[in-house]
């Protein structure tokens, strides 16, 4: 048995999606996702929002540009990845990753709600394939 390490979150896009083209030629979609937790401190409730940055590269890289905007709300189901790299400085960084993919089915059936169902919830999960 393989060992993976997943993650799932939901939230909203805070920004559009951004698409960059790699030196190989193959295309990466970078999503800020923000996703808020209420927790009880004391007698009260607070808010906490932590921010995602997640990964989705290939074909479905330049749908998620294409279909994805700032605001949307999203489902991510995604494999985590630890990396290292040095800095424009030449300092070593570390850090995980966050890298979904998209099936198709479910980009298709977002491009339905645009075109079919314009007062439907926006929302989109991106799965993972393992």
């Amino acid at each position: 048995m393989r060992d993976i390490a997943t993650v799932t979150l939901s939230g909203n896009l805070t920004r559009d999606v951004e698409l960059k083209q790699l030196p190989s030629g193959a295309e990466v979609a970078r999503l800020r996702v923000a996703s808020t937790a209420r927790r009880r401190n004391g007698e009260e409730w607070v808010d906490k929002t932590n921010y995602y940055t997640v990964e989705v590269y290939g074909a479905q890289a330049r749908a998620c540009d294409q279909y994805l905007t700032r605001g949307f709300r999203v489902v991510v189901e995604a494999e985590l990845d630890w990396r290292e790299w040095t800095d424009q400085h030449g300092a070593l960084e570390a850090g995980e990753r966050t890298v979904a993919n998209v099936p198709d089915e479910v980009l298709a059936a977002r491009t339905r709600r645009l075109v079919g169902y314009p007062n439907a919830v926006p929302a989109v999960v991106l799965g993972a394939a393992f």
